[in-house]
């Protein structure tokens, strides 16, 4: 057993990268968000009413939601029926396909999403299909459909890997008890299965739809302006209009909904846990 002093030996370095690094930059852009602009001696909230009256950026912001939302839906989707697969082969196949599952996360998020971008674009090998089928260009590239479909696949393994995790863990036991007292395949699956793997889903989930929501690579690379999520606006805040306190009351406000969000997958994950018991 360590011994107090050594534990606390031992996270002095990551409590001080985590100070440097994370929490007082954080503090100090939460801090600057409420600071009035000396020039034009606006009060402190004024930053704060005028992007929650800016009807762009709440556009923005239920975009931002609803693509992390139907992004983590996809990739749950995928993920569990890809992981029962996994986990029903050989132990000699389980690595080989684990690796293929990893691989793409030793790439570059940069890379996979300029793959992306040659599928999509106009006479790539979306446009060459469909002509071969006599559809002509589809002009997927700058879409919500590309955007959805290049976070799909960098979060997908994301996704596949802890549930592949609680699926190989599960006592098929449970399984064929329940087979055995007469239920269905697919009542066993939905009040037996599903059940015990359901922390393990909320889980990585919530992580899928809180990563999503900061994404600014994949929609500035394959998106436009009328798929732009919260990221690439506060981007343009600071690098366009050189507004750093209207992009710092930006990130605060989108802090704040991601703890929101948090504090219910929380909720969520314990009334799972409870109902379990």
């Amino acid at each position: 057993m360590y011994g107090p002093a050594l534990i606390v030996a031992l996270s002095l370095p990551f409590l001080a990268m985590m100070s440097v690094g994370f929490v007082l930059p954080l503090s100090e852009s939460v801090i600057n968000s409420f600071r009035s602009d000396p020039e034009a001696n606006r009060q402190f909230a004024e930053a704060y009413r005028e992007i929650l009256a800016d009807e762009l950026f709440r556009t923005v912001l239920i975009r931002t939601f609803t693509t992390a939302a139907v992004v983590s839906l996809i990739s749950l989707v995928l993920a569990y029926p890809t992981a029962e697969f996994i986990a029903s082969c050989s132990s000699r196949t389980r690595p080989f396909l684990l690796a293929l599952v990893v691989v793409p996360l030793w790439s570059s998020v940069i890379a996979r999403t300029y793959a992306w971008y040659g599928v999509f674009v106009r006479d790539g090998l979306v446009d060459r299909v469909a002509d071969l089928f006599g559809y002509g260009p589809q002009q997927l590239l700058f879409s919500r459909l590309a955007v959805t479909l290049g976070m799909v696949q960098v979060m997908l393994p994301i996704m596949i890997l802890p549930i592949y995790a609680a699926v190989i863990r599960y006592d098929e036991r449970l399984s064929r008890a329940s087979l055995s007292l007469g239920a269905s395949r697919l009542r066993t699956l939905l009040l037996v299965k599903l059940p015990m793997l359901a922390p393990t889903i909320v889980a990585a989930t919530a992580a899928i739809f809180i990563i999503t929501l900061g994404f600014f690579i994949t929609p500035a690379i394959l998106g436009g302006p009328r798929t732009q999520l919260i990221s690439n606006l506060i981007w343009q805040q600071i690098y366009q209009t050189f507004d750093l306190q209207r992009a710092q009351a930006m990130s605060v406000t989108l802090l704040g909904t991601t703890l929101l969000l948090l504090l219910f997958f929380g909720g969520l994950l314990l009334l799972t846990r409870r109902y379990l018991r």
